[in-house]
């Protein structure tokens, strides 16, 4: 019985509702008289209804997740609405579904974290009722989870989804097209993908050779001031210094001088 619930739930039960409850209780009625024509069941007892309707339940959502399994193969929701889940025959609902494991609420519940600015993008411009506002931003998003999919060189980093958002969506100083105002990356990252470890070397080497510069640069102002000081002293110690004979040999009397007589 257990395998025929399932396969009963995988072929009619609907997966363009939220959870279980939310399926119509003719549907729930229906599967039920689909389980009548294999097994003899009594639903006019409660407690076999309910037991039965368990099942269903359980089997319903082993059903889901492995659909979200499956969702999670592909790198963006185009390619998975694409590629269907070999249980699901109808795409209206498939898509349904993808865009349900796509959305914030989906992802808060199941990993316990707000989304990213990529996932903010297409909260700002699709809604489940009317869809993208547009082309451009659905291609926008499909070109930034493109970028976010790919593999990071060795030695490399994974771009930011800050990053990301810049390259796909363009800026201007401290606003991302798309996103409003928020935390942006530096000019420079927006303008290349990741650096080198070579070229971090040389940037380090850079900024070694100009603290080298600027200390050396300083020891030779201490040192030029040193020097002033010290001619000061000097010029000030010339004025202050008396030259032996220089006075008395043009005081004393010339040798031509005659003597007085006394």
């Amino acid at each position: 019985m257990k395998s025929e619930i399932g396969t009963i739930v995988r072929n009619y039960a609907p997966l363009d509702v939220e959870k279980w409850a939310d399926i119509s209780e003719s549907d729930k009625v229906f599967m039920m008289e689909k389980l009548q024509e294999k097994f003899i069941i009594d639903f006019t007892q409660d407690h076999v209804k309910k037991a039965i309707e368990g099942k269903m339940a359980a089997r319903y959502r082993d059903h889901r997740n492995k659909c979200h399994k499956h969702f999670k193969k592909y790198p963006t929701i185009a390619l998975a609405k694409q590629n269907p889940y070999k249980h699901v025959s109808d795409q209206k609902q498939w898509d349904w579904l993808c865009d349900r494991f796509a959305s914030e609420k989906f992802q808060a519940r199941h990993t316990g974290q707000a989304p990213g600015q990529i996932e903010l993008f297409k909260l700002m411009h699709w809604t489940s009722q009317n869809g993208w506002i547009n082309q451009e931003a659905e291609a926008s998003y499909e070109k930034m989870l493109e970028l976010q999919k790919q593999p990071v060189p060795e030695g490399g980093q994974a771009l930011k989804e800050a990053e990301i958002c810049v390259q796909v969506l363009g800026s201007r100083s401290g606003y991302i097209k798309g996103l409003g105002h928020g935390p942006r990356p530096p000019s420079s990252s927006s303008k290349s993908t990741h650096k080198s470890h070579r070229e971090i070397e040389l940037e380090n080497e850079l900024k070694a050779t100009r603290e080298l510069l600027q200390s050396q640069e300083t020891r030779i102002q201490h040192q030029q001031s040193q020097i002033a000081q010290l001619a000061s002293f000097v010029s000030e110690m010339r004025q202050h210094m008396h030259i032996p004979g220089s006075s008395s040999r043009s005081s004393s009397p010339s040798d031509d001088t005659p003597l007085m007589d006394s």
